[in-house]
């Protein structure tokens, strides 16, 4: 999680200064690349959040994530720009934005413990479900009819 957010505000700066630069290449470069961080750092949580939560509260666990994921990319942080962007032009908002992303990982590198979670996962079972994950089509077709109409 910490290597996604500390990613994206590496690549998050570069690419401001490309914007302030009016430098096209390095804007496309790094605003492409910095897309890595997000999956790094949001579903490296939900890999901890399902890791460490009980089996009883497992749904509850995973409904609260997806969640914050919905309220803040969908409706928070358009709220946020819109009333920001008035106020202090679009650039301010931009860096702002990093600000946000370094409180999270503040957050999630101090406060946030685990509790031990499920021990004992090998490597061998993380493949096995990697590949269950896959055959799932073909063993459950309904799965494959649902995933169709995603």
């Amino acid at each position: 999680m910490l290597i996604g957010a500390a990613l994206w505000v590496v690549l998050e700066v570069a690419f401001l200064v490309g914007v302030m630069q009016h430098s096209y290449p390095l804007m496309i470069t790094t605003f492409a690349v910095r897309a890595i961080g997000y999956p790094f750092f949001a579903y490296g949580f939900l890999v901890w959040v399902t890791m460490d939560t009980p089996d009883e509260v497992m749904g509850k666990a995973v409904g609260w994530y997806w969640f914050a994921n919905a309220m803040g990319l969908g409706v928070i942080s358009a709220y946020f720009a819109g009333i920001v962007i008035p106020l202090v032009g679009e650039l301010v908002t931009l860096w702002l934005t990093i600000a946000f992303v370094a409180a999270g990982a503040l957050i999630i590198a101090t406060l946030v413990t685990s509790r031990g979670g499920r021990s004992g996962i090998t490597v061998k079972d993380t493949v096995s479900g990697l590949v269950q994950g896959v055959t799932i089509i073909k063993d459950t077709p309904r799965v494959a009819s649902a995933a169709s109409c995603a």
